[in-house]
């Protein structure tokens, strides 16, 4: 049951498969690969495993395939104590990334979206977000996503790129629904159309409480309607950056559902993601 939820993530559950290369192939190129690493991934499980790690009970509201892929994600989650009841399987493949990493740790993504394709918001995921104490939505379809927001109690709400490029007449109505909003520069640009630091302000007058704006290795800047705190990166050598987004919004989330002050949830996070880019992967 998800009655005491603290969290019912809504998004993408994959597998990754990532590989270190020296340089991105060009067309009709080959480069080799120097290490290739598998595990779980997709929106979905890399900011539930962020949460549940910090102490947050969590459980996840995605699609998978009844295959190999579907039962190694669903065992995945649950060897970290993350509920899975709405994971449901289709007669569709597992969603799949293929991400290649450079040695600075930029990254090349070929994403097929398998079953997270076809996902469709049922009664009994409506009710699973009426019974937790907040949602966290990312990585979706804008159909889902605008449907799901009506059932929050609690919105935390990290569009990523294939959302944020909508516009913000198109998100309108989810966006206005979130308590926490979270956006990296090129996000805020492409969504408001405005300077990131312009957009982010724009959208807190608007009527968002509060809009994060992750910055890489400047770190990140809480606007709320009263202030604006900004936070430096950690210090990291640069693995991965897979998930970055993910984990920092994760641990920004718990921080403040343990009732932090917005300057100890921006430090809070940008530890945990600092921690993540040093390793492989986002789960």
């Amino acid at each position: 049951m998800s009655k005491g939820m603290d969290v019912a993530v809504l998004g993408t559950c994959n597998l990754d498969f990532i590989s270190r290369v020296s340089r991105f192939a060009g067309a009709d190129e080959e480069v080799n690969m120097d290490q290739l690493h598998q595990s779980t991934g997709g929106s979905a499980a890399n900011s539930a495993s962020t949460l549940s790690e910090l102490g947050i009970k969590t459980g996840v509201i995605s699609r998978v395939g009844e295959d190999y892929g579907g039962n190694l994600i669903r065992q995945s989650l649950t060897d970290k104590g993350i509920g899975t009841e709405r994971i449901v399987s289709l007669d569709k493949p597992t969603g799949m990334a293929f991400i290649a990493v450079d040695d600075q740790g930029e990254r090349s993504i070929y994403v097929h979206m398998g079953a997270n394709a076809h996902f469709q918001l049922l009664d009994e995921d409506r009710t699973y977000i009426e019974d937790a104490k907040a949602l966290h939505l990312t990585g979706m379809y804008w159909e889902v996503v605008e449907e799901a927001s009506q059932y929050a109690e609690v919105l935390s709400f990290n569009p990523g790129m294939l959302l944020s490029s909508l516009g913000l007449s198109k998100l309108k109505k989810t966006i206005m629904r979130a308590d926490i909003l979270f956006l990296n520069q090129k996000e805020a640009s492409i969504l408001t159309g405005m300077e990131p630091s312009i957009g982010a302000e724009y959208l807190v007058e608007r009527g968002v409480p509060r809009v994060i704006l992750t910055m890489g290795r400047a770190g990140a800047a809480l606007y709320t309607p009263h202030e604006k705190i900004t936070s430096p990166a950690a210090e990291a050598t640069v693995t991965d950056t897979t998930g970055a987004g993910d984990t920092f919004a994760a641990a920004f989330l718990a921080s403040h559902l343990q009732g932090n002050d917005g300057s100890e949830c921006l430090k809070k996070a940008n530890q945990v993601a600092s921690r993540q880019v040093e390793m492989w992967g986002g789960f």
